[in-house]
């Protein structure tokens, strides 16, 4: 048995050593000078033998970019879950951003490398990185603004666009220096000058004093039926394509929700900080991955409702445990459950049984289905 899985490790563990030389020859190498002969080179590879791990050298810089992709993930969930303030948490993400590039100094000329004639599918999968960057800011930004620490008048977006300039700026002046000075000992002055502009105003902090803002507090918009959405949709993939922070869309469907509302996210990638962001909310966060570039992410405003997932069971089960399962349902209360397939012969029962559904599509054969009790 355990030669089974020997030809899996060995191909994994050569992925990521191919993955990490690919950061270490951009180091010293443009993208577009880099080639797989180098990089089998630098491991003691033939070029057939590369292609075996990888079909192509856009495959490989591809995974190379989800590894960066990965990394910064790793360290923005680390700084949303330190419970520090908003400053100190913009603060600190400087700072490890920037002594990230300065111990992996291939990733500043991958990420430099989006305007080049070479970059082609490269240049989308590092728009990701730079929007997962630029999502996480901005919340901040607002949460600072929110506390009274920013000041509420100055407009986050833009506050939120110069910080990640302002990171971008001096990895490019070290890059341009030739990396002769620690690139990290320079952001605190520039941090300072940021924080001058973006810092709270007299008045503006007598303002929030005297208008205190609770985040979480979630306030149910009604639509042009009288009636509140519980459950939405939402695909981020084609903001994320395009380089656009996908955070202030998400925000604003869940401001639409009720209190037991649930919003079903389609990502090209698992939003590791966005997750923790919604999870310090309040909200209840889960993600799954449908393929390599496309998630599931589940939000259930206020997380007072855990998903009932039923898509292991074969039929009729799913349908006998949601009957039983609404058949509780105080007036007023809702439930949720994950099915494996649109659930035509259920929703006939439960309209009978009077009840309020909603099914939203998860991404693949499956659904997220929502039920209500009238009050």
């Amino acid at each position: 048995m355990m030669k089974f899985f020997k030809p899996r490790v060995r191909t994994e563990v050569r992925r990521e050593q191919l993955v990490a030389a690919t950061l270490h020859l951009l180091a010293h190498t443009s993208l577009e000078g880099l080639s797989t002969r180098q990089l089998a080179a630098e491991l003691g590879l033939s070029q057939p033998a590369l292609f075996r791990h990888f079909p192509s050298r856009e495959a490989l810089l591809l995974e190379t970019v989800a590894q960066v992709r990965s990394e910064v993930g790793a360290i923005a969930v680390a700084i949303v879950e330190s419970q520090l303030p908003a400053i100190e948490q913009l603060r600190t993400l400087g700072l490890r951003l920037l002594e990230h590039v300065e111990n992996r100094p291939g990733i500043a000329r991958l990420l430099f490398a989006m305007g080049t004639p070479s970059a082609g599918a490269i240049r989308e999968a590092l728009q990701h990185v730079v929007a997962m960057q630029t999502a996480l800011v901005l919340e901040l930004v607002r949460q600072g603004q929110a506390a009274g620490d920013l000041n509420r008048k100055q407009d986050a977006d833009a506050a939120a666009m110069l910080f990640v300039g302002i990171v971008q700026g001096l990895v490019l002046r070290w890059e341009i220096a030739g990396r002769d000075h620690p690139l990290a000992a320079r952001f605190e002055p520039v941090f300072l000058v940021w924080l001058h502009g973006a810092g709270p105003k007299r008045a503006d902090r007598e303002c929030v004093e005297a208008e205190p803002i609770d985040d979480s507090v979630q306030t149910a918009r009604i639509n042009e039926a009288g009636k509140s959405v519980p459950l939405a949709m939402l695909d981020v993939r084609p903001l994320i394509a395009r380089g656009v922070d996908p955070l202030s869309a998400i925000l604003t469907k869940l401001e639409e929700l009720p209190s037991t509302g649930a919003l079903v996210v389609q990502a090209p990638f698992r939003p590791s900080p966005l997750l923790s962001l919604l999870s310090r909310r309040g909200h209840g966060v889960s993600a799954e991955a449908l393929s390599e570039t496309h998630w599931a992410v589940e939000v259930v405003v206020g997380g007072a409702l855990t998903i009932d997932d039923l898509r292991d069971f074969e039929p009729p089960e799913p349908m006998e445990r949601v009957l039983s399962a609404v058949a509780l349902l105080a007036p007023g209360g809702a439930y949720l459950a994950r099915l494996p397939r649109h659930p035509e012969l259920l929703l006939p029962k439960l309209l009978e049984r009077g009840l309020m559904v909603q099914v939203a599509p998860r991404g693949d054969e499956s659904t997220l289905l929502r039920v209500e009790k009238r009050a």
